[in-house]
């Protein structure tokens, strides 16, 4: 099951994007591979600390506190590598576009969900 959430910067919408939150699907998104549902990445909550250990290429891991505020953005995650913030409350996997080096999400943002 998929989700859209909006990315709100000083009251206006900045970026959109489409995410799973259901825990089965988890294993079964990875990015270069088909996946069973039109999404851009992960949503993972509760959570703090995530790893890309399996996959097959990099993604932009966004951690987000209270009130969906966003903590802190890591961009481009590498296959094997870890990552925390132990004040997360739930952390945002973004699939890697191959033509933008960073995120237009930044600390301070809001997740606002839709629908």
């Amino acid at each position: 099951m998929s989700r859209a959430i909006e990315i709100m910067r000083n009251g206006e919408v900045v970026s959109k994007h489409y995410v799973a939150r259901n825990k089965k699907w988890i294993s079964r998104i990875l990015p270069n591979e088909k996946t069973p549902i039109d999404t851009d990445g992960i949503v993972n909550i509760p959570c703090m600390v995530i790893h890309s250990f399996f996959r097959k290429s990099s993604v932009n891991v966004i951690y987000l506190g209270k009130g969906d505020r966003v903590l802190k953005t890591e961009v481009k995650l590498k296959p094997w590598r870890l990552s925390m913030n132990l004040r997360a409350r739930a952390v945002l996997e973004l699939y890697c576009d191959n033509n933008s080096n960073r995120p237009i999400i930044k600390e301070g943002d809001v997740i606002s969900w839709v629908g």
